[in-house]
C-alpha cells in the first residue's frame, strides 16, 4: 500500500489529460479542455432493438431543458463530457450516436458500429476500434501498424509491445494507446492547439 501512494504522490508521473464536464462544440475545445457550456444530459444507453431499428452506437442523450432538441445533439455537438466519461458524437460519421471513449489523453479509443440495410432491415456487419487524435482530429482504425507508428520514437516500449503474446488484441491496442497517453500531453506547442 505504501509503495502505491509513494507513486501516486511521485511529483514526475504525467499527469492524464481530464476533461470537465460540458458540451464541447469543437475539435478545439475539446483540445483545450474548455466546454462551450455545462449543462445537466441525461445519458441514455441505447438498446439492442433500437440500434437494429435505426443504427447507431450505444449512446445518445437527452437534456431536461425544453429549448434543447435532439438536432442540437446531433449537429452542433463534438462531444459530452459528463462524470469523467467523454462521449464522442459520431453522427456524422462512423455510424451515428454517441460513443465512450475508452481512454483519457492525446489519444481517445473508442468503439463504433458500422451499419447496413438489407431488405428493410438493418444488420450490425462490425463493432471496430477507433481512435481518435486530438491534435489532427483524425479517427482511423486502431491496429498495429498506428501503434507501432506511435512507439517509434520509444523504442523500449516498442519492443515490449512487439514482444507481447498477441500484439493485435484490442486489448494490448488500448494498453499501449494509454501509455502514449501518459507520454505525450497536449500543450502550447502543439500544432493546432491555439
Amino acid at each position: 500500500m505504501l509503495v502505491l501512494l509513494i507513486f501516486l504522490a511521485f511529483p514526475g508521473r504525467p499527469q492524464l489529460i481530464t476533461f470537465p464536464d460540458g458540451i464541447y462544440q469543437s475539435l478545439k475545445q475539446l483540445r483545450s479542455q474548455k466546454p462551450a457550456f455545462a449543462v445537466n444530459l441525461v445519458t441514455i444507453h441505447r438498446s439492442s432493438l433500437a440500434k437494429g431499428m435505426f443504427g447507431g452506437n450505444n449512446y445518445t442523450f437527452k437534456s431536461k431543458l425544453d429549448s434543447i432538441n435532439n438536432r442540437f445533439f446531433k449537429d452542433k455537438i463534438y462531444a459530452c463530457v459528463k462524470n469523467d466519461s467523454v462521449f464522442l458524437n459520431l453522427s456524422n460519421s462512423l455510424g451515428g450516436d454517441y460513443a465512450l471513449s475508452l481512454t483519457h489523453g492525446y489519444f481517445l479509443a473508442f468503439y463504433s458500429s458500422v451499419w447496413y440495410s438489407y431488405a428493410g432491415q438493418k444488420k450490425d456487419i462490425n463493432r471496430n476500434l477507433y481512435v481518435l487524435d486530438l491534435v489532427t482530429g483524425n479517427a482511423v482504425p486502431l491496429d498495429w501498424p498506428y501503434v507501432e507508428f506511435y512507439l517509434k520514437d520509444y523504442p523500449q516500449l516498442l519492443e515490449k509491445y512487439r514482444s507481447e503474446k498477441i500484439p493485435d488484441s484490442e486489448l494490448t491496442l488500448i494498453k499501449y494507446i494509454d501509455l502514449l497517453n501518459e507520454i505525450k500531453q497536449i500543450g502550447p506547442s502543439v500544432p493546432g492547439n491555439d
